[in-house]
């Protein structure tokens, strides 16, 4: 990952630099990756594994990235429409996870965005084929394809493009 696209997006970065009496320089530049971003960390590790050919590990940590992705939005929401931190924690917290498909993450969504995540999205049919994919490699064993993990991190990328179009 290039230093560019580190500060692009967590907007921090951090530079030292040192020289000893003008006749030598030493800089170091540490970028920070905020925890906020883990879903784009977490997605570009789904893509790493499946370029390494592990595809199941794809599959299964791009729905990671979707999870982490949909926590930050509805966080985001709850905080900004409640405007206490610790109602909207209370609120959040009671989701007990942030799968797309879970109800009650469903509701919030709806309730928060004013639309339903699943009516009407091209991506939903796609998300749910990509749901049973997952459940049967990691609940049942089956074996992952690199075909299977393709569709799967694409449908993903949807998933959190639609949801990151709607972040507050």
């Amino acid at each position: 990952m290039t230093e560019g696209m580190d500060e692009q997006r967590t907007g921090k970065q951090v530079n030292a630099e040192t020289s000893a009496e003008g006749r030598a320089t030493f800089s170091v530049t540490a970028t920070l990756r905020l925890w906020q971003a883990r879903y784009e960390y977490l997605l570009d590790s789904a893509k790493q594994l499946r370029a390494d050919g592990h595809h199941a590990a794809a599959i299964v940590t791009a729905q990671s990235a979707c999870e982490a992705c949909m926590e930050l939005v509805l966080t985001e929401a709850v905080r900004g429409r409640v405007g206490d931190a610790a109602i909207a924690n209370f609120i959040t917290d009671s989701l007990h996870n942030y799968n797309p498909i879970n109800g009650r993450v469903l509701k919030l969504y709806k309730l928060l965005f004013g639309h339903s995540l699943q009516e009407n999205q091209p991506f939903w049919s796609d998300f749910n084929d990509y749901v049973e994919r997952r459940n049967k490699i990691v609940h049942h064993g089956h074996l992952a394809t690199a075909e299977g993990a393709d569709k799967s991190i694409a449908t993903v990328e949807k998933v959190i493009d639609h949801l990151l179009q709607n972040r507050p």
